[in-house]
C-alpha cells in the first residue's frame, strides 16, 4: 500500500481510538519507556509534545523534569524543525499542535542524546509513517537514536520508504 493510501487507512482508524485506549495505552507505553536504558542514560532529550490521538508524553517529560534532564521540543518553522529548551512559552500552531513560541534556546540534533518521536504508524522492524511533511525526517540524522511511540492498533506490517525517510532505533507499543 502507497503512504497516501496507508495514511488515508491509518487516519480512519485513529477517528475510531476512544480516550480511554489511548489514556490507558499511553501509560503502559510511557512506563516501558521509563525503564529503557538508553532513556536513563539521556541527558539531553528531545521529545514530541502529544496531541489527544497520540501517545500521551506527559509522563515522560514529568519524569524528564524530575530526574533533572535537558529537555527539548520541536518548533517548526516554514521546512525546517528546531529543537526548543523545554519549559518555555508555548503556543498553537496552524495545525493546532503546542509548540514554542520561538527559538529562544536551542540545541543542535547532533548534541541530542535520544529522540521520542510520534507516528501516524510504524512497523515492529522501525519503519515510520509521519504525517507527509517531512520534519522528522529533514531534522534526524542516523547518528541520533530514536524510540518511536506508536499504539499497537496503529502499527502496520509493511511501511513504504523512500530514500529520505529515517528508520527508528526502537518502536515502543503497549504490547509485546
Amino acid at each position: 500500500m502507497d503512504k497516501r493510501s496507508l495514511r488515508k487507512s491509518i487516519k480512519a482508524i485513529i477517528a475510531t481510538i476512544n480516550t480511554e485506549y489511548t489514556a490507558q495505552s499511553s501509560i503502559i507505553i510511557c512506563s516501558k519507556l521509563l525503564r529503557n536504558d538508553r532513556y536513563l542514560n539521556a541527558q539531553n532529550v528531545f521529545v514530541y509534545l502529544s496531541t489527544d490521538k497520540e501517545v500521551c508524553t506527559d509522563l515522560i517529560i514529568e519524569n524528564l523534569v524530575k530526574r533533572n534532564r535537558n529537555i527539548y521540543i520541536p518548533l517548526c518553522i516554514d521546512n525546517d524543525m528546531y529543537a526548543v529548551k523545554y519549559p518555555c512559552e508555548l503556543i498553537k500552531n496552524k495545525y493546532g499542535i503546542l509548540e514554542p513560541s520561538g527559538l529562544s534556546d536551542t540545541i543542535k540534533v547532533e548534541d541530542i542524546d535520544l529522540a521520542i518521536v510520534p507516528c501516524l504508524s510504524a512497523s515492529k522492524d522501525g519503519k515510520r509513517l509521519g504525517h507527509g511533511k517531512g520534519y522528522y525526517d529533514r531534522f534526524l540524522n542516523d547518528d541520533l537514536y530514536t524510540i518511536c511511540l506508536c499504539f499497537e492498533k496503529l502499527l502496520s506490517e509493511e511501511i513504504e520508504m523512500d530514500e529520505y525517510d529515517r528508520y527508528m532505533n526502537e518502536v515502543i507499543t503497549e504490547g509485546e
